[in-house]
């Protein structure tokens, strides 16, 4: 058995973007109901403490983030999926990133399920691989 070198803990969080066609006012509809055209921004914040992440420190090892929509009851086709830039690993420590769907980028009627991937990896290994499931969303 091999002892525990590290640890993560994320956090992810969504809004909608309004489109500067239709400034509506996010802050107060419905938080899992998605305006047609308006784009949707996923926050994702995670900490990683533990030697692990200072013996990968060294320039080759990044973490992934990804955001899949998977469309409820619908044709396959209706699946969304989209990923941050690759943050490089730099130790322990706190880490962010952001993926948006553009306007107009998600199917108007659809429901979502939001699951957010997290892993890190030097484009042929991965340490740590994760995810958070945030539910679901309805896009008008």
């Amino acid at each position: 058995m091999f002892p525990c070198h590290g640890k993560v803990d994320a956090n992810a969080c969504w809004k909608e973007v309004p489109s500067k066609d239709d400034p509506c006012c996010a802050d107060i509809d419905n938080p899992r109901i998605i305006t047609k055209g308006n784009a949707l921004k996923v926050d994702v914040n995670w900490n990683a403490v533990g030697s692990l992440f200072s013996w990968l420190a060294n320039g080759n090892w990044y973490w992934n983030v990804e955001v899949r929509l998977e469309a409820i009851g619908s044709a396959a086709n209706a699946n969304v999926q989209n990923s941050a830039p690759p943050v490089l690993n730099t130790g322990p420590g706190a880490y962010a990133a952001t993926v948006i769907f553009p306007y107009g980028g998600l199917t108007p009627g659809e429901v979502y399920r939001m699951v957010v991937l997290l892993h890190l990896e030097d484009g042929t290994n991965m340490a740590v691989c994760g995810f958070k499931e945030l539910g679901t969303i309805h896009v008008q």
